[in-house]
């Protein structure tokens, strides 16, 4: 990278936890039932996306099936075509919802293409890729592709929507970790106001913001104690360094990153648990995250860490399952709650699909 690149450096001290509130954080949330029909059960939530008025929910693992909902959690669309065909896919790995332009894209790692489909669940069309994607997102027309070369060095490939190539960014941090043999979900995240991406590899304490085809923003991440020491001219095996984050509780940058314009949600791998930080804009200040407690709704407990569903910048999302969903209203008083109205009228079987909770972030935080 260029010395005309912003470079910000903070340090997480692990042994200052904070608890912060629901309150402090979101303004409101948005309660979905999803709705449930033999047809249409959702196995396990990969991501979910928010569009204008769509929805779009994956699961990549189990029935590996696209969900298309309104706000209301009524099932407008599902994809679901597994095959070797044309219009058919093995893995959807990442899905891209362009909803100006009435389309999915579906990005197949298991036949190194992308498919095509209209937002009514028609096979538009497809095209094979040359190049080993591993993730994709949608920002300002174009189609952004986190790619790797053969030597496993990284780039950011920006397609039209048509998916001809317009041009190809190298990212690569020659001094960041060199990991082969893992992937993990996210690479791509969302800008809060919809002009860029974050970028970042796998185990890396590095986040490269971009704009466009510039490179705007290198914003490094240590910690006061527990890193992982590597050599950048090593190559480390995924497995190998898995092993010795949980031998050693090693603490490092996840791969969940949710940003709003007042703070950024950091997802942390420290040893084998997930955990959070908070990065507060309007102070530069790093927060090791203990708890958030839910103040606002109490459906759901507090957390400490982020959820690989959370893809989307502005937003925090809970998947609450259907059986723990009921036992939570049976516990919570309706008339006093803030959300009784709205609950009382909702009616969800034990075995229904989930039920999604989505929290609109503040603009401006308060974490005083």
């Amino acid at each position: 990278m260029n010395g005309d690149v912003n470079s910000e450096h903070y340090i997480l001290d692990v042994d200052d936890e904070k608890v912060y509130h629901y309150s402090q954080l979101f303004d409101t949330c948005f309660i979905v039932p999803l709705n449930t029909t033999k047809e249409n059960l959702i196995g396990k939530i990969s991501s979910v996306i928010i569009g204008k008025e769509i929805l779009l929910v994956l699961d990549a693992q189990m029935s590996k099936a696209i969900f298309l909902y309104d706000f209301h959690g009524k099932l407008k669309t599902k994809i679901r075509r597994l095959g070797k065909g044309p219009g058919e896919y093995k893995h959807p790995n990442n899905v891209v919802l362009v909803e100006d332009d009435e389309r999915i894209y579906i990005q197949d790692s298991g036949q190194n293409k992308i498919l095509v489909y209209s937002l009514k669940g028609e096979f538009l069309w497809e095209k094979p890729m040359n190049l080993n994607i591993r993730d994709l997102q949608y920002v300002n027309g174009v189609l952004c592709a986190f790619t790797f070369d053969q030597t496993g060095k990284t780039s950011l490939v920006l397609y039209d929507l048509d998916l001809n190539k317009m041009k190809s960014v190298y990212i690569h941090l020659e001094d960041d970790i060199h990991i082969v043999n893992g992937v993990v979900e996210n690479y791509l995240y969302q800008n809060y106001d919809g002009a860029g991406l974050y970028a970042k590899n796998t185990f890396s304490n590095k986040l490269i913001e971009t704009k466009g085809d510039s490179l705007s923003k290198l914003i490094s991440i240590s910690f006061s104690s527990g890193s992982f020491n590597y050599e950048p001219d090593i190559t480390y095996d995924a497995a190998d360094v898995f092993k010795r984050f949980k031998e050693n509780d090693i603490i490092s940058l996840s791969d969940q990153i949710v940003d709003s314009p007042s703070f950024m949600m950091l997802g942390l791998i420290k040893g084998n648990q997930g955990r959070m930080a908070i990065l507060d804009k309007s102070h530069n200040s790093l927060y090791y995250i203990k708890e958030l407690n839910n103040d606002m709704d109490g459906l759901w407990g507090g957390v400490s860490s982020i959820g690989r569903h959370n893809v989307n910048a502005n937003y925090f999302i809970s998947i609450i399952p259907a059986n723990i969903f009921n036992q939570r209203i049976h516990d919570i008083n309706l008339e006093n709650h803030p959300y009784g109205s709205i609950l009382s009228k909702m009616t969800v079987g034990d075995f229904d699909n989930p039920i999604l909770i989505l929290y609109k972030i503040k603009k401006n935080a308060n974490f005083d």
